[in-house]
């Protein structure tokens, strides 16, 4: 079965898959597709959200959704989270990894992807050459 269609199927149809319809479950599938796939399928894609979130670069991508999801902020674990919160999330987790695997497939979209991170990063007062990882 190809991406796309497991995809759609995890969104309309996550018991056909084992998984139970929570965002939990669904970021969980994600990953282990991920791990299949040697971190292909992810490749950009926390980078990518850390550009749109505009913060959070010490965020994987579950936490930068949650940004996304929920900017007025969110305090506790996601046991804690409303229904309405719950399905909030889970409608962004797809939009967001739909738009990002589209821009990842187009002409140097990856290359694109990690180019505006990197001009990010270096807007940020906190990115400077003693930073780890740091690029000039």
């Amino acid at each position: 079965m190809d991406l796309k269609r497991t995809l759609e199927l995890l969104r309309d149809h996550p018991a056909v898959l084992g998984v139970d319809g929570s965002f939990g479950q669904a970021a969980a599938f994600i990953e282990g597709v991920n791990v299949g796939q040697q971190g292909g399928m992810l490749a950009g894609f926390r980078e990518w959200l850390v550009v749109r979130v505009g913060d959070g670069a010490n965020l994987n991508w579950r936490g930068l959704l949650l940004r996304l999801a929920l900017p007025d902020g969110y305090q506790g674990g996601l046991a804690g989270l409303s229904s309405d919160d719950e399905q909030k999330l889970i409608g962004m987790l797809f939009d967001q990894l739909g738009e990002f695997l589209a821009a990842r497939e187009s002409a140097d979209g990856l290359l694109r992807i990690y180019d505006a991170y990197l001009k990010w990063l270096r807007n940020q007062d906190w990115y400077t050459s003693d930073s780890p990882s740091y690029l000039e």
